[in-house]
């Protein structure tokens, strides 16, 4: 079973939280407290963190079901170089499995470091018909040389340790950039792969990385096939559009958005943002306001001209959302 440590960042003393011997109330699913056995209590710009064990005596939940943390054993100590904090959740969590390790040294198949992947694979199959086949006799079947794509898939299976599914790739010269699905939990990650070097490393998309705990273990599931779809899809819009892809509730709304002139009702959390800042796009599509026409009613607004359009339905929204985007990319 894993261990897990949980990371919270506040503003208060983090003297006073010592003596206390405990830090506020935090949401933190309930399914999380069997593995949890550290807690890390961060000051606000990360220089400084209380470590300690986690104490399931002292830690209890209230009627909201916020987790108090109590702590044992613990000091307080510096953190140099400070912590970045990740995402806009104030919850982070670290999990001793060798399965999240992010960066890997691995083998590469030759095959992969030529650009032109296909002449040197047909090469390799005809160098190997001539040597293997004697003159005169019955030509055996062409054995199938894996492609490119199954490679790459391959490749990020044995490493990342779990089944997944590459869903697109650019090579430029040694660099292999791309992303995959994890497909138990359909889950979205980034991967570069360095070919002189022979190095691999990935990360959760950004759409991942920014959501909260009761987003990804509570929202997403429930998502249907068509709001998985779009989700797909804006995250496709970054790999080739750039910006970010983020799935907020109420308490998570960012006030840069607002600049756009779309500030949500309350009814309408959850939803989903993609924020292009580069060419001044932004997309809002609303979940659950209605479970018999969900995604009915999505937004996106211009700020190269201050105009909001509403449209229906989300493929509606989406291909006028990629007509802007190849639009002020072509100006650019």
């Amino acid at each position: 079973m894993s261990n897990l440590t949980v990371r919270v960042r506040t503003k208060k003393d983090l003297t006073q939280l010592l003596k206390q011997g405990g830090s506020g109330w935090w949401t933190i699913a309930k399914f999380r407290d069997e593995n949890l056995t550290n807690i890390e209590v961060y000051n606000w710009d990360g220089s400084l963190a209380i470590k300690a064990e986690y104490d399931p005596q002292t830690s209890q939940r209230n009627e909201n079901n916020k987790l108090y943390l109590g702590f044992k054993n613990a000091k307080i100590e510096t953190v140099n170089p400070p912590l970045k904090w990740q995402g806009r959740n104030p919850v982070n969590y670290v999990e001793d499995n060798p399965n999240d390790s992010k960066n890997f040294k691995v083998e590469i198949d030759h095959r992969l470091i030529d650009q032109n992947l296909e002449e040197l694979i047909a090469g390799v199959v005809e160098k190997k018909f001539k040597e293997l086949i004697p003159p005169k006799v019955e030509q055996k079947p062409e054995k199938k040389e894996p492609t490119r794509r199954e490679l790459l898939q391959d490749l990020l299976s044995k490493n990342y340790g779990q089944e997944i599914e590459l869903l697109d790739y650019q090579i430029n010269k040694n660099i292999v950039r791309g992303w995959f699905m994890e497909k138990r939990r359909e889950w979205y990650f980034d991967f570069e792969l360095d070919l002189g070097r022979k190095d691999l490393g990935y990360k959760p998309h950004n759409f991942i990385r920014n959501m909260s705990d009761e987003a990804l273990y509570e929202i997403y599931p429930r998502l249907k096939d068509n709001e998985k779809a779009l989700i797909f899809n804006l995250i496709r819009l970054t790999f080739n559009y750039g910006g970010e892809v983020l799935l907020l509730t109420e308490d998570e709304f960012p006030e840069d958005i607002e600049e756009y002139g779309f500030i949500p009702q309350s009814q309408c959390f959850p939803l989903i943002i993609y924020n292009n800042q580069k060419y001044k796009m932004l997309g809002g599509f609303y979940l659950f306001n209605n479970s018999k026409k969900s995604l009915s009613e999505q937004i996106i607004a211009d700020n190269n001209d201050d105009s909001v359009r509403v449209f229906d339905d989300w493929e509606t929204a989406f291909k006028q959302l990629v007509k802007r985007l190849n639009y002020y990319r072509a100006e650019s």
